[in-house]
């Protein structure tokens, strides 16, 4: 059991290789100097996502004054809260990422005009976030005192009510859903096993390979064998998605090819 719950860890740490190791700050170390002076302006992709889609975020955070602001560079996972509205519901979620970071950072001084840039991908807990279809207004804050608090421009995104293949698909995602410490697509421990004996990422790619969430299962069952040293395994999965029209996921299939090569 041991064993499997390492598997685990290692194939969504593993998901995470591409990120910039910096990304991932100490929550709670900014909330007090992270300057309200200055700007945030976050975009997303597109407007239109399936169910549980991670959702990509571009965030700019800016110095629009005309004094020299200190503060410290936030990172958005670790110190971002999100805000969710659905007519009169609001709801606030201020845990971005299951994973967590010591790494220290210092404030830095940001001149008039200048800007950092970062982008983050929001992938867990979206069944919470966005639970049924429809259009939701989204917004980010950082520092959690009132006083302070540094909001964001708001967003609207729509979650898309599925049909055929991709409603099967979800549908099996949902009822399969087993693995409650990292609540993100396909995060399934390894111990449960579909009635063949396979695991259920194996039996979902067999099924629902063609679905939109055909790509990102390829992906994670790739990264699985490649964790458990299959390689020749995890080659194959890489390749058909390496063309992949996801962005993302075709980067992340050739990084990875990449480095299977170099072994």
């Amino acid at each position: 059991m041991k064993n499997n719950r390492l598997l685990i860890v290692a194939i969504l740490l593993f998901g995470l290789s591409i990120l910039p190791a910096e990304m991932y700050g100490q929550k709670g170390n900014a909330e007090s100097i992270i300057n309200p002076e200055m700007t945030l302006t976050v975009t997303v992709e597109k407007a239109n996502y399936f169910p549980w889609e991670p959702i990509t975020v571009k965030a700019r955070f800016e110095n629009k004054t005309d004094t020299v602001l200190t503060t410290l560079l936030p990172y958005m996972l670790m110190d971002g809260t999100i805000v969710i509205e659905t007519g009169a519901e609001k709801r606030e979620f201020s845990s971005l990422t299951v994973f967590r970071s010591l790494l220290a950072r210092q404030p830095t001084q940001i001149k008039p005009g200048e800007n950092y840039d970062e982008e983050f991908t929001l992938e867990s807990s979206l069944d919470e976030f966005f639970p049924r279809p429809g259009t939701y207004t989204i917004y980010f804050v950082l520092n959690s005192s009132k006083e302070n608090r540094l909001v964001s421009n708001s967003l609207e995104i729509t979650i898309d009510n599925l049909t055929g293949i991709d409603k099967k698909a979800i549908d099996f995602i949902k009822r399969n859903k087993v693995h409650q410490y990292y609540p993100m697509l396909f995060s399934w421990d390894v111990t449960a096993k579909a009635s063949d004996g396979r695991t259920l990422l194996e039996e979902f790619v067999s099924k629902y390979d063609r679905s939109v969430y055909g790509d990102s299962a390829i992906l994670q069952l790739g990264t699985y064998y490649f964790a458990r040293g299959e390689l020749g395994k995890a080659k194959l999965e890489f390749d058909k998605i390496r063309n992949s029209s996801n962005p993302r996921i075709a980067k992340e299939a050739k990084n990875r090819l990449n480095s299977l090569t170099s072994k």
